[in-house]
């Protein structure tokens, strides 16, 4: 517990709150145990490995409603920037004005206590006047000579006032540095400190400036100089005439000697560029700060990745269809496999956890690189830390659950090369999952005890932000680069590796031919898992690495790719001349071939050294990992719940609804993800919350708001497939056939539903592959692995009489 003490002293440790939630759980789970046990051990503590599948796949399927939620929120920022983001806006929004809209002193003054501004600066108050505009958090200085048509306000900027002390040198002819205390914002705005009688008469222009020689006597200074109760429209007079474009200051004239104690205005301008033609002039909106874009982008990434993808199918699908596959009348380990589901609430617990703490959450992305993931403010980032390595132990209980079920509880007959393709890949990924996942929780611990220890694992020497030194370290960034990606491009497979294998089941069902290359497709998934261990580096060619190591990963990443085509063109072997059946599960597997091919073709340039410097971290590297990872695995998930499902609740799901949902789903994912392309070749850098702060993106926005409207059509596309699923739970058609595809393997020789424990009615006995279709001479076009051959005939003594001799 001691390592999410957070340094900072604080009257409550937020930090404890997922501690005392899973306390809660356990009690909870306790309470149930003794006054329902029946309930408690079929429905939540079950041992029952179908039972834990089906725990695993609804958890999945909520928290992919969460993560599509954020990427909505994500789009939504990218089209419209600085405009109220529904729903979320009201945890992560922050007020501001669209325009110049004055306020009163109070309500100035309550605007600045939000702003994390240090009480030394609150306690002179503002000058009764602030202004505040929607728009990305960029502020450029007041330049002592700086016309107000070269500052760039427009529309929507923002002018803030604060009046404060100098503290600076006598002369104040340099620039001054005002510090701001912040959390999660800039630390430091500069500004040109002036007396403020100067500074009002610059910014009301009532001083004749034809004596540029000529300094401002007292005389004059008094004159000019406003007073008290004048001061409410000072803001406001500098805001009219920095829009008529009238030179706001020119220190040469006016050069007055600061001292320090003097009273002083420090003007900030902020510079906002979004398009604020449709938005109402002068309204108040809830606008997305950077903070809470880069919180979206982090959780979206990591709640698809760890709580939805890898949970469904190493966990839900996995854990249903291995043991029925091969023959197993359970895991290996049931215990341990209903302990690997309930290690994933604490990581749940942790990470909802950080959306609410101080900071809003992790925002240092999915990857969480340091220094930025140890500097950021907030305990949001090292609640997410623990929450992925509760994820961790996870899957390294379910992979040792998986290799030993399969290794030693194969029933009779069934040989390694005997095996379908679905469980082949989870033997792989469960390999890659136990050699890999404990690296990972080891930068883990090392993260949150750089950020609550003082230790300094990965925070270098001599470390700057901002050109300001903020401390010393003995670490390396780049350590954590090669921790968190020899474990994270393995983590790539264990996304896709189940996902080939399933829809190589589905494929050879709908196809009614046996798998094209059986034995090249195993040796392929083989080469993937171990060309998977050595091409890490490719995420990591902009580190400085050296060119020959660098070069030995461009190699090594280009040769994963042979393997990956060879499963290719092995699927649409199985397709070419077959008799396909029209089900949903067939179109899934067809549009989960059709965007594997696109996500890699695009991932062969990205091989290449030379290319993915150019285009590394921009919307081209997004567009070919959701084309891979979501496009890809998620079509494989959909066709495994359209494929299995009655066999898991012994009910049929609707067609009709499930054609529309995978049709709908393939062309609005086409329309989010493919145009990427386009903007990562324009440069449109991700996790970027305002990007057309760049002049060659200023024609990207119609891209991005059409692409955003698509999104919303995605998103509410898998409505269908949410009632498809819980309606047919319980008012389906009702599945009498234990065998409804007419498939081969040993999983539908099992009522269905199958039975709670123990699986199969007598013990099973494998005699053929697992792709036996359309066999010459049957009378039916399968051949299933359970059916016993046809005893030969034995000849009686009259045949035998009977039968010639050779002469």
């Amino acid at each position: 517990m001691f390592l999410l003490q957070a340094p900072k002293a604080t009257d409550f440790d937020v930090t404890l709150v997922p501690w005392y939630l899973i306390f809660g759980l356990m009690a909870i789970l306790a309470i149930v145990r003794f006054v329902n046990p029946k309930f408690f051990f079929k429905y939540l503590w079950s041992m029952d490995h179908k039972m834990i599948g089906k725990q695993f796949l609804i958890s999945s399927l909520l928290w992919a409603v969460i993560g599509g939620a954020l990427a909505l929120g994500v789009r939504w920022q990218l089209a419209w920037p600085g405009s109220e983001v529904p729903v979320l806006h009201q945890w992560y929004g922050e007020t501001g004005y669209l325009g110049a809209v004055p306020m009163e002193e109070d309500e100035a003054t309550e605007y600045l206590k939000t702003q994390d501004l240090s009480e030394e600066i609150l306690s002179y108050g503002p000058t009764a006047f602030v202004v505040k505009a929607a728009g990305p958090e960029r502020y450029a200085p007041l330049q002592s000579d700086t016309p107000a048509e070269d500052l760039g306000l427009e529309r929507g900027d923002i002018v803030t006032a604060i009046k404060g002390t100098y503290e600076g040198p006598d002369d104040y002819s340099e620039d001054f540095t005002w510090t701001v205390e912040s959390k999660g914002r800039f630390d430091e705005f500069r500004a040109s400190i002036v007396p403020l009688e100067v500074r009002t008469k610059y910014a009301t222009n009532e001083v004749e400036q034809d004596r540029p020689d000529h300094a401002p006597t007292d005389d004059e200074i008094k004159k000019h100089t406003p007073a008290p109760e004048e001061l409410t429209d000072l803001g406001e007079r500098m805001f009219q005439d920095a829009v008529k474009e009238r030179v706001i200051a020119q220190r040469e004239e006016w050069s007055v000697p600061n001292k320090p104690g003097d009273d002083v205005v420090l003007v900030l301008y902020r510079n906002g560029s979004f398009r604020s033609e449709d938005l109402e002039w002068g309204k108040k909106y809830e606008e997305m700060p950077g903070e809470g874009y880069n919180v979206f982008m982090t959780m979206h990434a990591s709640i698809m990745i760890f709580f939805v993808i890898i949970p469904i199918l190493v966990g839900a699908f996995a854990n249903f269809v291995v043991p029925l596959q091969i023959g197993a009348h359970d895991m290996a380990f049931p215990f341990l496999n209903a302990l690997s589901y309930w290690l994933m609430w604490p990581a749940f617990i942790f990470m909802g956890v950080s959306f609410f703490v101080e900071g809003h959450g992790a925002g240092a992305g999915w990857t969480a690189y340091p220094p930025l993931s140890h500097l950021i403010d907030g305990d949001g980032q090292t609640l997410w830390c623990m929450g992925v390595w509760w994820v961790g132990w996870s899957s390294i209980c379910g992979s040792i659950n998986y290799i030993t079920t399969i290794v030693k509880m194969r029933a009779p007959g069934m040989t390694f090369f005997r095996m379908p393709l679905t469980t082949w890949s989870i033997f792989i990924t469960a390999l890659l999952v136990l050699c890999a996942t404990p690296v990972l929780g080891s930068a883990m611990v090392m993260l949150i005890s750089d950020r609550t220890l003082g230790s300094s694992f990965f925070l270098p020497t001599g470390r700057a932000v901002s050109d300001t030194l903020q401390g010393q370290g003995q670490g390396q960034v780049i350590l954590w680069q090669h921790l968190f990606w020899f474990y994270s491009h393995p983590a790539v497979y264990i996304m896709v590796l189940p996902a080939m294998g399933m829809v190589s089941d589905m494929l050879a069902s709908a196809s009614r031919k046996p798998i094209f290359g059986y034995r090249p497709m195993v040796y392929s998934m083989v080469a993937i898992g171990g060309l998977g261990f050595i091409v890490w580096g490719h995420h990591m060619f902009q580190s400085g690495m050296n060119p020959t190591l660098g070069r030995t990963f461009m190699i090594a990443t280009m040769v994963i790719a042979l393997p990956s085509a060879v499963k290719t063109f092995n699927w649409l072997g199985t397709i070419y001349k077959s008799r396909m059946q029209l089900q949903p599960y067939t179109v899934a597997a067809l549009a989960f071939i059709c965007m594997w091919i696109v996500g890699g073709l695009s991932g062969i340039f990205m091989a290449a050294t030379p290319v993915d410097i150019q285009i590394h971290d921009t919307y081209a590297i997004v567009a070919h990992f959701h084309y891979v990872v979501f496009g890809a695995t998620l079509f494989a998930v959909f066709g495994g719940i359209y494929y299995w499902f009655p066999k898991m609740f012994g009910t049929y799901m609707n067609r009709r609804l499930a054609f529309a949902h995978l049709i709908g789903t393939f062309v609005f994912f086409n329309i989010v993800f493919f145009p990427m392309h386009v903007l990562g070749s324009r440069g449109m850098l991700r996790r970027t919350a305002d990007p057309y702060f760049y002049p060659n993106l200023h024609g990207m926005q119609p891209i991005n708001e059409f692409m955003t409207y698509a999104a919303m059509a995605l998103g509410a596309t898998q409505i269908l497939l949410a009632f498809n699923f819980f309606w047919s739970m319980y008012k389906g058609k009702k599945c009498t056939d234990r065998n409804p595809w007419k498939a081969n393997t040993l999983l539908w020789d099992t009522p269905t539903p199958p039975v709670e424990h123990g699986n199969f009615e007598a013990a099973p006995a494998v005699y053929r592959g697992p792709y036996e279709y359309s066999v010459p001479g049957r009378d039916t076009d399968y051949w299933p692995q359970f059916e016993e051959p046809e005893a030969e005939p034995t000849p009686t003594p009259s045949e035998e009489e009977e039968a010639p001799t050779a002469s």
